[in-house]
């Protein structure tokens, strides 16, 4: 069955600037970003970018992306060391969905889902 409520998980480098905040703070929140806000992702890889800090809002308390795919809201669950990284598991509180294409970044590049669903080939049985 599925978790009730329903849960979420990072992976958080140990390095990374905000993981001694993460494992301070009660809850945190997830962007997914959309197809066009490479900017803002190249902006948390490490290229900063001042005008990037401004497109942040508030959901059910926890700072999200602006305009973001997907938004949510955890209350910190668990904090679990794994290695070089920390995995930090959420209830979620709060979730909001738009009908934007999400970014991924794939192979070294910053790509979109096309719209074309790639169909599996029908199993041969025998």
């Amino acid at each position: 069955g599925s978790a009730d409520p329903p849960l979420c998980v990072v992976s958080v480098n140990k390095l990374a600037r905000t993981h001694a905040l993460l494992l301070k703070a009660g809850g945190f929140g997830v962007s997914i970003l959309a197809e066009s806000q490479v900017a803002i992702a190249a902006h948390f890889a490490g290229k900063p970018n001042s005008r990037e800090r401004r497109g942040f809002e508030r959901l059910d308390g926890a700072p999200v992306v602006r305009n973001c795919c997907v938004a949510i809201a955890a209350s910190k669950a668990a904090a679990l060391d794994c290695g070089d990284h920390t995995l930090f598991v959420g209830r979620i509180r709060a979730l909001e969905v738009s009908e934007r294409a999400p970014l991924i970044y794939h192979r070294g590049a910053f790509r979109a889902f096309s719209d074309k669903v790639a169909k599996a080939p029908e199993p041969e049985i025998w």
